[in-house]
């Protein structure tokens, strides 16, 4: 009896230990006591992460005054910009302890004690966990010193935050009341070119005009006067107190100039993921203005015509302007017009605002916009990238598809914003052709013992054959195992959103879900 009372003791301290030890997660970070103002100094992070695993991010608390640059990454995706940086993990790493930096620059004004303070979120058993780290304090204009790193204090406590926290305020936007009573005029400023002179940049000259906060229909407020900026025709009804606006720098622009766009985003209440997508004329590209102008955590991308900006979650602002340049091709010549649209989610379901067109015209004679004179240099942004490279080759004697086809989990589609969770679906890709399989079913029964419901789908020049249909990621990756057991080279999980397709990590996103080796 007492064998067996010392062995069960044992095996509770065991579990004891495993619970409290092996699982525990902190997070130090080192700092040096003091800095010069205008200097730069390096934050130290360093992450026991215990059992922690799949998604996670760390993200810093710095003050106002501090701009953040990402130096060690771990294998993170990094967004960064002003005093706002967040390592973000689609997958931890499989070592025990991560160490993550970044170099901080102080503004040549800022003087005093300021204080840095971080936090780890991540998953454990399903439930959504974050871990603070020691804070730091570094005092702006003391004597010179070394880092001193503290006792980690940070203790893992289960949370019901979201791990996609709301990022820092970029810029100090004019608040915008959607409401039905009498509003006070807001004003905004557009800039506009006032003088060009031979030989010199012409200068910007803010243009201002006003628009009621708070009518249903937003008023134009992009009207200027004629000959200088070129604004969109008056928006659409806004949706659910959401709605957006273009400006141009000039209404024209000489073949290889450069036009500075301006996209005013009225986002109400609306926050998280948010995509804004605009369609740039033939023999234009689309470049970050050097302003990067209220871009904020946005990722920047250009691709077949296309400007895309991707928010993981939106700024606080309630209305926030960003802003790329749109250059002329040397051929380039007449009308032309910019389109685009914000797309967002609202409770639970996708929402899309359309932005009316912008036309300027392309002449020999044309003003080449400038940048404003009060730029800042934009901070790195980068996106996200989380590649899995299946290639799927199928020969038979009787079937010989040609085709080999490298496609990837996430990177080979453009991040699109969806909906709420309701919509979306995930997959399993087992193959994708150029030329497409008279006899599909036959084919897969044949040769890979596949009886269930295959659909192919066009896309991108491929017809890509799919099966299984979840709501749970985990069901989906069960079921590409199967398909490797069937002997199908390199399956893999896709997602869709209410039929278009997006990346898994966008689809974990929406569906609050757990990526899973």
């Amino acid at each position: 009896m007492i064998k067996y009372l010392v062995l069960l003791i044992n095996l509770i301290g065991l579990f004891v230990y495993q619970l409290f030890m092996q699982s525990a997660v902190t997070v130090t970070q080192t700092a040096p006591p003091n800095a010069q103002p205008g200097s730069t100094f390096t934050v130290e992070v360093t992450i026991n992460k215990g059992s922690a695993s799949g998604f996670a991010k760390y993200q810093a608390d710095l003050p106002q005054g501090f701009t953040a640059t990402a130096v060690e990454k771990q294998g993170a995706t990094v967004l960064s910009s002003g005093n706002a940086i967040k390592f973000i993990w689609a997958s931890l790493p499989g070592d025990a302890t991560l160490k993550i930096s970044y170099s901080v620059t102080i503004d040549p004004s800022l003087t005093g004690n300021q204080n840095i303070g971080g936090k780890f979120l991540y998953v454990l058993d399903n439930v959504k966990t974050e871990a603070d780290a020691n804070p730091q304090t570094v005092s702006i204009g003391g004597a010179a010193g070394g880092a001193v790193a503290s006792t980690p204090t940070a203790v893992t406590t289960p949370t019901n935050n979201a791990i996609a926290s709301t990022p820092t305020a970029i810029t100090t936007p004019t608040n915008t009341n959607n409401t039905t009573t009498a509003s006070t005029p807001t004003t905004v400023t557009t800039p506009t070119n006032n003088t060009t002179t031979a030989g010199t940049s012409p200068a910007i000259v803010p243009t201002t005009t006003t628009t009621p906060s708070g009518a249903t229909t937003p008023a134009n407020y992009n009207n200027t006067a004629s000959g200088t900026a070129a604004s969109s025709s008056p928006p659409a009804p806004a949706i659910g107190g959401v709605y957006a606006t273009r400006s141009l720098s000039t209404g024209s622009v000489a073949p290889g100039g450069a036009i500075v766009v301006n996209v005013t985003i009225h986002k109400g209440a609306t926050s998280g993921f948010a995509k804004l997508q605009e369609v740039i004329p033939d023999g234009f590209t689309a470049t970050e203005d050097a302003t990067g102008k209220g871009k904020g955590s946005a990722s920047f991308t250009f691709v077949d015509g296309k400007m895309k900006m991707v928010w993981l979650s939106l700024p606080t602002d309630s209305v926030y302007t960003v802003s790329y340049a749109l250059n002329a091709g040397a051929s380039s010549s007449g009308s032309q017009l910019v389109t685009g649209a914000f797309s967002f989610v609202q409770d639970g379901g996708a929402q899309k605002y359309p932005i009316n067109g912008t036309s300027f015209v392309v002449s020999g004679q044309g003003q080449i916009a400038v940048t404003p004179t009060n730029t800042v240099t934009p901070t790195n942004t980068v996106t996200p990238t989380n590649t899995v490279t299946p290639t799927n080759t199928v020969t038979t004697a009787s079937v010989t598809p040609t085709n080999t086809v490298t496609t990837t989990e996430s990177g080979s589609v453009t991040p699109h914003i969806g909906g709420g969770s309701k919509g979306v679906v995930y997959n399993v890709q087992i193959m994708a052709l150029h030329n497409a399989l008279k006899d599909f079913k036959s084919y897969f029964a044949r040769i890979n013992n596949i009886n269930e419901a295959i659909t192919p789908k066009m896309e991108e020049g491929f017809t890509k054959y799919i099966v299984g249909k979840y709501g749970e990621y985990k069901d989906a990756r069960d079921h590409r195992e199967e398909m490797k057991a069937k002997n199908v080279t390199g399956p893999f999980v896709v997602a869709y959103n209410g039929g278009q397709r997006i990346s898994v990590q966008e689809a974990l996103m929406i569906t609050k879900q757990s990526w899973i080796q």
